[in-house]
């Protein structure tokens, strides 16, 4: 009964548990279990649709207009402009310090993980796409408005940037 620790997906997060009881492992009957296994199914086929949908509607994403404007006519929709992100963020310890890198949050996204991450980051600027959260619960149109800096940039800045001390906790 000795107490762990897991860092949360968010910023300077930390939980702390412990073991409070054991059983031995076992299948459950299904009649134990039948909501809950109807419940998973229709989550499942639920997903799929509404990644159908998404797609369908980063489709008919005009081009030349804002993702927002572009997909107003549609009811039901939420429009989420998130403030510029990146994949991974570091936080901060008391005197100032960085703390260890972890993924970004962001505006108007509920925990978006590595898949949603790797989906946004996967799109060039301009291009619409599908992304979806990491629990699985909500599907989003994607727009990568702007990137900056630009890649070029970035590409310029790495190998002058040297070792640093994130670079070796992301690797990690």
């Amino acid at each position: 009964y000795r107490a762990e620790r897991i860092k949360s997906s968010e910023l300077d997060v930390e939980f702390l548990y412990w073991v409070t009881a054991e059983e031995d492992a076992y299948v459950p009957e299904l009649s134990e279990i039948r909501d809950e296994v109807i419940d998973a199914w229709k989550r499942t086929k639920a997903l799929d649709i509404a990644k159908d949908e998404a797609k369908k509607l980063a489709s008919q994403a005009a081009k030349d207009k804002p993702l927002g404007e572009s997909l107003s006519g549609h009811d039901g929709l939420d429009i989420a402009q998130p403030s510029p992100f990146s994949w991974m963020s570091t936080g901060s310890t008391p005197f100032g310090g960085a703390g260890a890198p972890t993924r970004s949050t962001i505006d108007g996204v509920e925990a978006a993980g590595n898949e949603f991450m790797k989906a946004v980051f996967g799109l060039k600027q301009g291009e619409t796409g599908v992304a979806v959260n990491q629990p699985e619960t909500t599907v989003y149109v994607v727009r990568v408005a702007a990137e900056t800096p630009s890649e070029e940039l970035l590409r310029e800045q790495f190998p002058a940037s040297g070792v640093t001390p994130e670079m070796s906790q992301i690797a990690f």
